[in-house]
């Protein structure tokens, strides 16, 4: 092989070795690149999961406090179960009257799964448990939904009649900021009505919230996991 056969095979050789060492640097930048903006979007998903889980904190001391309220009023209802009217405070009544719900955010997952960095998750179940959450989140909140569509329905029209509703009207604006949290005592003492409908559809109401608060631990548990598994990547 002459000489300058040998040089343009070196030659050859070194364009070639080039041309590869330049796909393997852009692949591993790309692989980087992929890395990170995954990283990125996970942190995202974090700091959403940390809003949620606050929100949900929240909306189970207020759904609390309003079964807790029901309870009350059920109680001295039953105590004079022949009686038209009983007597309670104001306070109590406007609580009792509040119907929470729960609407999180996933804003952060849904831009993940449309970027299509989600199948990039390594974690098989993680990958799972992102792409299912707002379904299960729904699935929790479906027990507030329905004690929201019974007050509407049923017990609102029950109640409506006998209940003077500027009398509780301004409550909520002399309660203090954050009042879920506190014993909240006083109050104008104001008439309440009394049947057995009424108590029979505050009883449902109830109960349903009674169920919520069991469901929305079991999401806030799912939640944490989530948090914690993200935390490790």
């Amino acid at each position: 092989m002459s000489e300058k056969t040998r040089s343009l095979l070196l030659e050859s050789l070194i364009v070639i070795v080039s041309i590869l060492i330049a796909f393997a640097l852009d692949a591993s930048w790309d692989r980087f690149r992929a890395q990170s903006d995954l990283r990125q979007d996970l942190a995202g998903v974090g700091d959403e999961l940390a809003a949620n889980r606050d929100a949900l904190a929240s909306q189970m001391l207020l759904v609390e406090r309003v079964a807790g309220s029901i309870a009350a009023l059920l109680d001295a209802m039953d105590r004079l179960p022949n009686a038209t009217q009983i007597i309670a405070s104001d306070t109590t009544i406007w609580i009792s009257q509040r119907t929470p719900t729960f609407d999180p955010s996933f804003g952060a997952i849904d831009a993940l799964v449309a970027s299509g960095r989600l199948a990039g998750i390594e974690d098989p179940r993680l990958r799972r448990n992102l792409a299912g959450l707002a379904s299960r989140a729904t699935d929790a909140g479906e027990e507030l939904l329905e004690a929201q569509n019974m007050y509407q329905i049923v017990e609102a029209p029950l109640l409506f009649p006998g209940l003077e509703l500027r009398a509780v009207s301004g409550v909520g604006a002399r309660l203090p900021e954050g009042w879920e949290n506190h014993s909240i005592e006083g109050g104008e003492q104001i008439q309440f009505p009394n049947s057995r409908g009424l108590r029979s559809a505050m009883e449902q109401r109830r109960a349903l919230y009674q169920i919520a608060l069991g469901e929305l631990g079991r999401l806030d548990d799912h939640l944490a996991e989530i948090a914690s598994v993200i935390g490790r990547q």
